[in-house]
């Protein structure tokens, strides 16, 4: 819920500014309007429709023209842009289901720094980082110790595992860690809007 309540409100400061612009230039005309919206569009198309073009009327040209640099079509893949993703999740949130996170691994290291001649290491295998589960096996050392030196056996291992929060597999971004995803949308969201905050007409 609370992942909700921070994609909600970066989606709405969007929204608000635009509102916000339009809004000081021309009251009479905006004052109880519901169309004003920050549209954020996959498609050159989809942003010049009427009805996106629509939102952003209140809006002087060079405004426009910025929100329009900023779309998610401009780069390389529209859903690795913050931009889509802020959409895709807070549509998701609002429309669906609430975003579920799970544990996930962050690190996952095993090394053997010294190791008794007479022991034989079989295998030693870590999982990779990723989702996990109560029970999950991280990593596996199979070695045999002959019966003699059981007691006496020397085997250093160094072993690094940390771990994190990450969206569930049934979210937009399935495996992306919630802070780092949080916070590119922050700041895709604070970049925009101190971009269009000096077409505020202010007092």
């Amino acid at each position: 819920i609370l992942i909700g309540d921070v994609i909600h409100n970066l989606r709405s400061a969007l929204d608000h500014i635009v509102y916000a612009i339009s809004f000081s230039r021309n009251p009479d005309e905006f004052r109880d309007d519901r169309t004003t919206e920050f549209p954020i569009c996959d498609k050159p198309s989809s942003f010049a429709s009427e009805y996106r073009q629509k939102q952003i009327r209140g809006l002087p040209l060079s405004a426009r023209a910025i929100i329009e640099a900023l779309q998610p079509y401009s780069g390389k893949k529209v859903s690795h842009e913050p931009l889509w993703t802020l959409r895709e999740m807070s549509n998701v949130d609002k429309h669906r289901s609430i975003h579920v996170a799970a544990d996930s691994t962050a690190e996952v290291g095993w090394d053997i720094t010294r190791i008794d001649p007479a022991v034989t290491v079989h295998s030693l295998d870590v999982e990779p980082v990723g989702l996990v589960e109560s029970g999950t096996v991280l990593a596996t050392l199979e070695v045999s110790v002959p019966a003699a030196i059981q007691s006496t056996v020397s085997l250093n291992m160094n072993r690094r595992f940390s771990f994190t929060v990450a969206f569930d597999d049934d979210t937009p971004l399935p495996g992306v860690w919630v802070l780092d995803a949080l916070d590119n949308m922050i700041a895709c969201a604070e970049g925009v809007v101190g971009a269009l905050d000096r077409f505020v007409e202010r007092p």
